[in-house]
C-alpha cells in the first residue's frame, strides 16, 4: 500500500512540469502586454449597482488594463491615476467590480498596495 501510495505521489509530483500554469487561467491568455491597451470593457449595463460601480472605470480604461495584467503576472504594479481611481471604488463596489476577474482576495490586496502606494 505505501509503495503505490509513493509511486502515485511521485507521479502527481513529476506531472506538476508538464502542466503550463495558464492552463489553469485560460481566460487570461488573450491579455498580452501590448494587446491589454486595447482591451473594451462592456457597456455599463442599466441595473443601478453594476452601472454605478463600472461607470468609475470607464473613465480610465488604462487602469483596467493594468489590473488584468497584474493578475496574470501574479504582481500588482498600477500607475497612481488607476490606485485613485481603486481608493474611488467603495467597499460595496468593490466586489461588483473585480467579480469574476480574480480569486476573491485580489481586491484586497490592491487596495492595499493603494492606500500605501
Amino acid at each position: 500500500m505505501k509503495t503505490q501510495f509513493a509511486i502515485l505521489l511521485l507521479v502527481l509530483l513529476c506531472s506538476v512540469d508538464f502542466f503550463p500554469q495558464s492552463l489553469a487561467r485560460p481566460w487570461l491568455e488573450a491579455f498580452d502586454e501590448e494587446g491589454i491597451q486595447n482591451f473594451a470593457l462592456p457597456p455599463v449595463t442599466h441595473e443601478p449597482n453594476v452601472s454605478k460601480c463600472l461607470k468609475i472605470f470607464h473613465e480610465e480604461k488604462i487602469c483596467v488594463g493594468e489590473i488584468l495584467l497584474s493578475i496574470r503576472n501574479h504582481k500588482v504594479i498600477v500607475d497612481p491615476r488607476c490606485c485613485s481611481l481603486v481608493d474611488k471604488i467603495s467597499e460595496d463596489c468593490s466586489g461588483t467590480c473585480f467579480a469574476g476577474l480574480t480569486e476573491s482576495f485580489f481586491s484586497i490586496v490592491l487596495k492595499n498596495y493603494c492606500a500605501y502606494k
